[in-house]
């Protein structure tokens, strides 16, 4: 191996590492984008209710503080007095706004799907939410009434379910404000009435809450990409333009030979030695070995060679057939 190859190898080898680079610098993210919590904050809904009992011999009063999953009976119970408390907690002060809404569905469930659906009236439904982000709606629940809806229903359509539910929703609509910051968000927790048989229960699941966050988003440029990719397109170029420049200058051989051909001129002939001869590359040569030797060229028809002798050298050429 020459060593004009040997360095171009070495050269093609050192672009293709820095091409790689080149690419991988391009690939790499020229932002990060770093995420700052501004506030937290979380919605807090609690039902509480009071059931209110017919006179009876079971209890001793006829008010009952309500409990979570609290279970009644159907034929002493008049009615349920229930208060709906929502509160708007921030970690930083807010003015708030909007409304709170309820609204009742009674339902009938069958084994594995909703036989009927019938809106429930509640009054009364509504309240605003005060700048402090605090509501409160009273409303109550009356059994008796809602029994009798689920018996004439039942009696009109000819069928009957095991259990019946009536599910008030409240629909909480905010808007929060605390310097440039809005939250603007819906929360909708439930309270629900199952009459099962004789029984009527208070599922679980009096309070609930749901937290949330404002993050703000800030863009960083990664000045380390821009440097990696403005030192690999310099070293890709550079390495490009001297493997291009090493290609296309010529080996030292060639810068002899065209060395010779500006000395010599007309009487360089080309030539190698073989056997106890020195053969010539053309007619043209054996010519010019002549001119310069002032000898005669001797043509061998049985050998179909023309040469010319100089003493013990022998000059020769031969045409090739």
């Amino acid at each position: 191996m020459s060593k004009k190859v040997l360095v171009l190898a070495i050269l093609m080898v050192l672009l293709a590492v820095s091409a790689y680079g080149l690419y991988d610098a391009f690939s790499l993210p020229t932002v990060a984008r770093k995420y700052e919590t501004v506030l937290t904050y979380s919605h807090e809904g609690r039902y509480v209710y009071d059931v209110h009992l017919k006179p009876n011999s079971l209890y001793n009063t006829t008010i009952l503080r309500g409990e979570s999953g609290g279970t009644y009976f159907t034929a002493i119970t008049k009615g349920i007095d229930v208060t709906f408390l929502y509160r708007f907690e921030c970690s930083k002060p807010v003015k708030a706004e909007g409304n709170v809404t309820l609204t009742a569905t009674l339902e009938a469930k069958g084994y594995r799907e909703t036989l009927w659906r019938k809106g429930i009236p509640i009054i009364p439904n509504r309240a605003s939410i005060t700048p402090t982000g605090t509501a409160m709606v009273k409303f109550t629940i009356n059994t008796t009434e809602i029994k009798e809806v689920i018996e004439k229903i039942e009696d009109e359509i000819g069928i009957r379910s095991s259990e019946n539910r009536l599910t008030v929703k409240a629909k909480v609509k905010i808007a929060a404000k605390t310097g440039e910051d809005v939250i603007s968000e819906e929360f909708n927790p439930v309270f629900t009435v199952s009459y099962v048989g004789n029984l009527i229960k208070i599922d679980g699941g009096l309070e609930e809450s749901k937290p949330g966050s404002v993050t703000k988003t800030q863009v960083m440029v990664i000045e380390d990409t821009y440097k990696r990719r403005s030192l690999f397109i310099a070293s890709t170029v550079a390495l490009a333009s001297v493997l291009t420049v090493a290609a296309a200058t010529p080996g030292r051989k060639v810068l002899i030979e065209e060395l010779a051909k500006k000395k010599f001129g007309d009487i360089l002939a080309e030539g190698h030695k073989e056997g106890g001869a020195v053969m010539v590359g053309s007619l043209d040569d054996i010519g010019r070995v002549a001119d310069v030797l002032s000898k005669p060229v001797v043509y061998d028809p049985r050998e179909d060679s023309y040469r010319v002798y100089d003493g013990q050298v022998v000059y020769e050429f031969k045409p090739k057939r």
